[in-house]
C-alpha cells in the first residue's frame, strides 16, 4: 500500500524533473520494489528459514530485481541483465540434478561456456564502438568492463578445468563466478532502489524544510551513493568470497595483520590499534566538518548573530572534534594512564623549552576567537601592514593587503601590540578632502559649492552631513577641508576619487580659481676677490708717478 501510495506522489511531484527519471520508473512497479526490498533484509530478519531456503529466496531476490533494472538500465546494457539471469536459473537446474550427474556437469559446461562466449563478444571493439559516447565516458561502463574481462577469464579457467577433469576446481571457480554475477545484479538493483528512496526523501518534508538538506540535494544524494556503493561492494566481495571457500582463511589472515606488533621500544602498539586511531581521528575530522556545515546551513541562517560570531562558533567546534579525536586516537592506541602522564610532562618540558611560542600563539587565537577584537573580513593597520583578515588559524591568522599580498600574522602580534580596526562596529568611512582656493573668493561661496559636490556624489552618506571647515590663511590661498562618510570602506577610495572630479568641476562652475603657489624670488649678484682684482681700474700714467715721488721725498 506504501509503495502505491508513493507512486501517485511521485508522479504528481515529479513528473516535469528530467533527471529524476530513474526514481520514477523504480516507482512504476511497486510491487517488485517491495518485494525487493523485503527480500534483500529477510536475511538479517528471519536467518533461520533463510538459510533453510536459501536458493529460493535467491531465485525470489533476483526476479524483482531484474523486473526493476530492465526499467532504468539503458539499452546496451539490457543484454548483460538477460544472459546473467539465465545463466543463474541455469545453474539452479544444474544444483538440482547433482553434481555427479552426466547431463548437470553438461549444464555446467553449457554455462560456463555461454558465459566465455558472451563476454568476449561483448569486449569486441566492434560492440564497444557501438555503445553511445557518454555511457563510455561513465565509471559504470569502465566497471562492467573490467567484470567482462574478469568473467571470461574466471569461466575459461572454469571450463578447461571441467573438461580436463577438475570438477572440484570447476565448481570452486564457476560456482562462485555465476553466485557473483547473481549478488551483483541484486545488489546493483537494491542500490538504484535506495538511490531512488532518497532522491525522493530529499524531496519532501521534513528533510525538505533542512537548509543544508533543501540548499544542497545533489551533494546529500552524492553522499548517500557513495556510502550505499561502498557498502554494495563490501557485500559483494564477502558474498563472493564465501561462495570461493576463502573467507575465513582471508579474514583470519586480516586478523593476524591487525595483531601484529609495531617495533616500537617499551610501547605495544599494533597495526589494528594504529589503524584503529588513524580511522578515528579521521571520523573526529569528518564529523567536524560535519558540524560546521549543519550550524551554517541551519543554525547560522536562522538566528541573528553578530558579525563575527558564526565563525568563531565554527572555529572554536573545530578545534574541540580535533582534541576530541586526539584524545580517543590516543585511547584506541591503548595509552594508559601512566602513559598519558608521562607524555604530559614530556609535552611540559617541549613547551618550557621550545613550544612557548606556538602555545602563546594558540591562546592568542582562542582569545581572538572569543574576545573578538577582530573578525574575519574586518580591515585592519598593524605597523606597514593594511589589509583585511582573511582567516583566523590555529596559530596565526592571514590579512590579504590591498596590493594583493597574503601577509601572514602570528596571533600573539595581534593580541600584544597595538592594532587599528577599520571596521570593528561597522564600514563606514571618514573622507577628507583638502583645498585651496584663490585669495579674493567668498569663503561662504566656497563652502556652500564644496557642499554641493559632496551631496552630488551617490556614495556619500546623508547622515552624518558632509562638513566644510575653513581651515586659515594660506601663503597663496585660503584653505578648506571637505569631510564626508561613505558606507563602504571597501570601495572609499573610489568615492574620494568621485568628490575630488566633483569639487573641481563645481569651483570651475562657480568661477572660483584654484591658485597656485606664488614664490617671491630675489636675485642678488655677488663677486668673488679674484674677479674684484681683474676689474680693478688701473690709475693713469701721470698719477702714479706723482705717487711714486710723494713716497720718495
Amino acid at each position: 500500500m506504501l509503495a502505491f501510495m508513493s507512486r501517485r506522489r511521485i508522479e504528481q511531484r515529479l513528473a516535469g524533473d528530467s533527471d529524476l527519471a530513474s526514481v520514477r520508473a523504480i516507482f512504476a512497479r511497486p510491487i517488485a520494489l517491495s518485494a525487493l526490498i523485503v527480500l534483500f533484509v529477510s536475511p538479517w530478519i528471519i536467518t533461520d528459514l533463510y538459510m533453510t531456503f536459501e536458493p529460493l529466496f535467491e531465485a525470489a531476490t533476483l526476479i524483482p530485481a531484474v523486473l526493476i533494472l530492465r526499467r532504468i538500465l539503458d539499452r546496451p546494457l539490457l543484454p548483460l541483465l538477460t544472459v546473467g539471469t539465465s545463466v543463474f536459473f541455469i545453474n539452479g537446474f544444474h544444483e538440482l540434478f547433482g553434481e555427479a550427474d552426466v547431463l548437470s556437469r553438461l549444464l555446467f559446461m553449457l554455462e560456463l561456456l555461454v558465459l566465455a562466449g558472451f563476454s568476449a563478444i561483448a569486449l569486441r571493439p566492434r560492440r564497444i564502438s557501438d555503445v553511445p559516447p557518454e555511457m563510455l565516458a561513465s565509471r559504470l561502463f569502465r566497471v562492467i568492463g573490467y567484470g567482462l574481462r574478469a568473467v571470461f577469464v574466471f569461466s575459461s579457467i572454469a571450463f578447461l578445468a571441467e573438461a580436463s577433469g577438475y570438477s572440484a576446481l570447476a565448481d570452486l571457480i564457476g560456482g562462485a563466478l555465476i553466485l557473483s554475477i547473481y549478488a551483483a545484479i541484486v545488489l546493483y538493483g537494491t542500490v538504484r532502489v535506495l538511490d531512488g528512496v532518497v532522491a525522493l526523501l530529499i524531496r519532501v518534508r521534513p528533510l525538505r524544510l533542512l537548509g543544508m538538506v533543501g540548499r544542497h540535494q545533489w551533494l546529500v544524494r552524492r553522499r548517500s551513493g557513495l556510502i550505499l556503493q561502498f557498502a554494495a561492494w563490501y557485500i559483494w566481495i564477502r558474498f563472493t568470497l564465501r561462495r570461493a571457500h576463502v573467507w575465513d582463511e582471508v579474514s583470519s589472515g586480516f586478523r593476524w595483520l591487525l595483531d601484529a606488533q609495531l617495533p616500537f621500544p617499551e610501547v605495544a602498539i599494533t597495526v589494528g590499534s594504529l589503524l584503529a586511531a588513524a580511522i578515528v581521528f579521521w571520523g573526529a575530522l569528518l564529523f567536524s566538518r560535519f558540524l560546521q556545515f549543519a550550524l551554517a546551513e541551519d543554525v547560522y541562517t536562522r538566528v541573528a548573530l553578530p558579525q563575527g560570531r558564526p565563525y568563531a562558533v565554527s572555529t572554536l567546534v573545530h578545534y574541540g572534534m580535533l582534541v576530541l579525536g586526539l584524545v580517543l586516537a590516543a585511547l584506541a592506541l591503548g595509552f594508559d594512564a601512566d602513559r598519558a602522564t608521562l607524555l604530559t610532562g614530556a609535552f611540559g618540558v617541549g613547551i618550557g623549552f621550545g613550544l612557548q611560542t606556538i602555545v602563546n600563539n594558540f591562546i592568542s587565537g582562542i582569545i581572538l576567537l572569543t574576545e573578538r577584537p577582530i573578525q574575519v573580513g574586518d580591515t585592519i593597520g598593524m605597523g606597514d601592514v593594511v589589509g583585511e583578515v582573511q582567516r583566523i588559524g590555529i596559530r596565526s591568522s592571514t590579512v590579504r593587503t590591498f596590493q594583493g599580498a597574503e601577509v601572514i600574522v602570528p596571533n600573539a602580534d595581534l593580541i600584544a601590540q597595538r592594532v587599528t580596526n577599520w571596521t570593528k562596529s561597522d564600514r563606514r568611512r571618514r573622507i577628507e578632502v583638502p583645498v585651496g582656493v584663490a585669495y579674493g573668493s567668498d569663503p561662504r561661496v566656497v563652502i556652500d559649492t564644496l557642499l554641493r559636490a559632496a551631496a552630488g556624489v551617490d556614495n556619500v552618506l546623508p547622515e552624518p552631513a558632509a562638513l566644510v571647515l575653513f581651515k586659515g590663511f594660506g601663503e597663496s590661498a585660503l584653505d578648506f577641508e571637505l569631510r564626508a562618510w561613505t558606507g563602504d570602506f571597501d570601495t572609499y577610495m573610489q568615492t574620494q576619487s568621485e568628490i575630488c572630479v566633483r569639487m573641481a568641476a563645481c569651483l570651475a562652475e562657480a568661477g572660483i580659481t584654484v591658485p597656485f603657489p606664488q614664490r617671491d624670488l630675489h636675485v642678488r649678484t655677488v663677486l668673488t676677490d679674484a674677479r674684484a682684482e681683474e676689474q680693478r681700474v688701473e690709475p693713469p700714467v701721470h698719477l702714479r708717478d706723482v705717487e711714486d715721488e710723494r713716497q720718495a721725498g
